[in-house]
Formats: C-alpha cells, sequence, structure tokens
C-alpha cells in the first residue's frame, strides 16, 4: 500500500514540474549551474505578442510619414501645407493635435476660416477626407468623423483652357525667337504628350527613347518618352510623332548634362521655371491666361477629335480612370454628325443611300393608289348609275 501511494504522488510531481526542468534532471550532474535548473525563461509567445503590439501602433507623425509613402514628392509638398496648415490652427484656437478628442465641428470651423483666402475649397477636403480616413485605418483616431463629410463642388475655371491650333502655332513661332531650344521643346512634350510640368522638368535625356524596327524591308525608326515617378508613383511610357520624336531625340544626343532640361548645380529645371517660361510665350501673343495644364487639355481634346480611343488618352494621361479623362475635354467647332459615314464602295464608288432619297418606291406606290382610286370611281359611277334608271322607271 505504502508503494501505490508513493508511485501516485510522484507521478502527481511529474506533472508540476516544468519540461525544461525535466529535460536539465535528465542531463550529468555538474554540467549546469543550479540556477538554470529552478528558474525557467518567460515563453516565447509572450515576446512576439508585445512585439506585434508596438507594430501595431502608430503616433500622429508616423501615420503621417506612412500616409505619403507611396505619393510623388509634388503632391507630398502639396498635402504637407494643407496639413500643417489644419494642426497650426488646432494649435491656436484649440491647443490641441489630431486626436481622439476632435470633433467634426472642429473641422467644419477650420474649413470656414480656410474659406475666407482659398478660392477653391474641394483640395482641402479632399486632403483631410483622405488624411482622416487613413488615421483611423491605423487607430491613431477611433473614428473617421469625415465618413460621411461631402465633398464640395469644383468651381468652374475663371478661363476655359482651350487652345486653338492657331494660338498652339503662335506659341511656337514664338519659342523658335529664343536663345536656347529649350522652351520650345518644353511645348513640343506638353502639345504631343500632354505631360505634367513636374514630370516635364525631371526628364532624363536617357527618357527620350529610339527604337528601330523594319518595315518593308527597310530599317524605321519609332519614338517615345518615360515618364518617371509621375503622379501617385505611376511610371508610364508615350508614343512620341515620328518627326517630333526625331526632333527631341536629335536634342538630347547634343547634350551633355544628365537631365534633359538642365538647371543650376548640375540639377534639372524647377517645375515654376518649366511654367514661367510658358506664361513669356503666353504673354508674347497675348494671351497671358494660358498655362502648362492647358497643353494637356490640348493634346486631350484634339487626340480625341480626330479618332483617338478615349481609353487611350486616358492612359497616356495617367489617369485613374476615363471618368477624370472627361473632364479634360472640349467641344470642337466641326458638328458630330460629321463623323458618321454610312457610304458603301459599290463598283469603284461610294454610295450612301441615307443621303440622296430616291423616289423610285413612292412611283411604284402612287402608281398603285392612282388605280385603286380609279377603281373605286368606275364602281361608283355603276352605283349612281344604276339609281338613276331605277328612278327613271
Amino acid at each position: 500500500m505504502f508503494r501505490v501511494h508513493w508511485l501516485k504522488n510522484y507521478r502527481r510531481t511529474l506533472k508540476v514540474i516544468p519540461r525544461q526542468v525535466f529535460t536539465y534532471m535528465s542531463t550529468p550532474f555538474g554540467s549546469q549551474h543550479s540556477s538554470t535548473v529552478h528558474s525557467t525563461p518567460s515563453p516565447a509567445i509572450d515576446a512576439d505578442d508585445s512585439s506585434e503590439e508596438e507594430e501595431d501602433s502608430y503616433t500622429l507623425e508616423e501615420a503621417i510619414h506612412v500616409w505619403y509613402e507611396k505619393k510623388s514628392r509634388a503632391t507630398r509638398f502639396s498635402y504637407n501645407q494643407y496639413v500643417k496648415h489644419f494642426q497650426s490652427w488646432l494649435h491656436a484656437n484649440y491647443g490641441r493635435d489630431i486626436n481622439h478628442q476632435l470633433k467634426l465641428k472642429h473641422v467644419r470651423l477650420y474649413l470656414s476660416h480656410k474659406s475666407k483666402t482659398t478660392t477653391q475649397m474641394r483640395p482641402v477636403i479632399s486632403v483631410l477626407k483622405s488624411l482622416f480616413k487613413h488615421l483611423k485605418k491605423l487607430n491613431v483616431i477611433k473614428r473617421d468623423i469625415l465618413l460621411t463629410f461631402d465633398n464640395v463642388k469644383q468651381k468652374q475655371p475663371r478661363h476655359e483652357r482651350t487652345m486653338s491650333v492657331a494660338t498652339v502655332k503662335s506659341m511656337f513661332k514664338e519659342a523658335l525667337k529664343k536663345s536656347t531650344p529649350i522652351s520650345f521643346h518644353i511645348l513640343q512634350l506638353l502639345v504631343y504628350a500632354g505631360l505634367r510640368r513636374t514630370v516635364l522638368s525631371k526628364l532624363l535625356r536617357s527618357d527620350i527613347v529610339r527604337t528601330e524596327f523594319s518595315k518593308h524591308g527597310e530599317s524605321e525608326f519609332r519614338y517615345s518618352v518615360k515618364a518617371r515617378d509621375a503622379k501617385g508613383g505611376k511610371n508610364r511610357t508615350i508614343g512620341i510623332k515620328t518627326d517630333v520624336g526625331r526632333s527631341l531625340y536629335d536634342y538630347a544626343a547634343s547634350l551633355t548634362t544628365e537631365y534633359l532640361f538642365p538647371g543650376k548645380d548640375d540639377g534639372h529645371l524647377g517645375s515654376s521655371a518649366v511654367a514661367n517660361r510658358i506664361k513669356t510665350l503666353a504673354k508674347k501673343i497675348g494671351k497671358p491666361e494660358i498655362s502648362c495644364h492647358w497643353g494637356r487639355h490640348f493634346f486631350a481634346s484634339n487626340a480625341l477629335h480626330a479618332g483617338a480611343n478615349l481609353v487611350d488618352v486616358s492612359k497616356v494621361l495617367g489617369h485613374s480612370s476615363v471618368q477624370v479623362t472627361s473632364l479634360y475635354l472640349h467641344s470642337s467647332d466641326k458638328p458630330v454628325s460629321a463623323l458618321i459615314d454610312l457610304s458603301t464602295l459599290v463598283n469603284g464608288e461610294t454610295v450612301d443611300d441615307s443621303i440622296i432619297y430616291v423616289k423610285t418606291e413612292k412611283i411604284k406606290t402612287e402608281k398603285i393608289k392612282n388605280k385603286i382610286k380609279s377603281k373605286i370611281k368606275v364602281s361608283k359611277k355603276g352605283k349612281f348609275g344604276k339609281k338613276s334608271n331605277q328612278q327613271s322607271v
């Protein structure tokens, strides 16, 4: 009985002893310190849990830094201006930053203050909505107070961004009068590629690409432009009209600098400098309202008026959807009806039955109607004749 009782107690102690201590007991005496036998390290699961919690928690500055991660430098700069202005207004008026205590009324009061100095409020609201959505996703704030906040409609621009072909030709003539061809080639890329000025300003010489191909046994070249780090961090390749591409390629080959439009200290020409060059050309022809962005509108509208596909134009411009591209389109003086063609080639001649009305069918129907009318008249005469005979009797 004593032996059975001792075995039961021994089995109970085995269940209580940690596994790590039990393994140490099986090793020879003196191969480990006594302290290691009696002390057990903390489980690795607890350490992993604490590290995951630290990774999932963000400060406000860290969250904003992640928000900027996939945006271009120009976008980061403009977004940062909006956010910093909002933060400074909160500190000045309420002594707080963006946190859980922020309410919708604070944003409304800020927008009311901002509207006194800003004509276009849509970009401000869009930036704040994007920021609050991102902060809620990273648990920096408990709820997105701008989730149901509506965007205001974009106000119509002061001038419609449409240029005639004559206007563009006048700008090219003024660009030819410059001492350097920089303004001329900038205008080429705006009109024939629809590039934004920020992308255009930092183009490299190697971004003007010439590709050789064979056509009917003869070698020919096609040209394209690489748009790097465009809006949204996207890269795309834009095909260029052959004559314009050759002009840009020869210009790039003549340079010894890294950038296509070099600036000071071995850098590239700034986007503001590009805008000033176009403004100078616009003022020379008496159109001071024209800016670089007008080139994108001209490119999109004229390409579609010439028969380009809307999807292709949207892809070249780097838009996220064709709905954005539709905002760049302007009506032309040509009637849309002129683009409809129902003609067919018959015996070497184009025939369109929808243009000239041929009266052959109408003549046949009129003959049939006349025959029916004549029969009716004859039958009526016969009836009237019978009636007259009866009366005479």
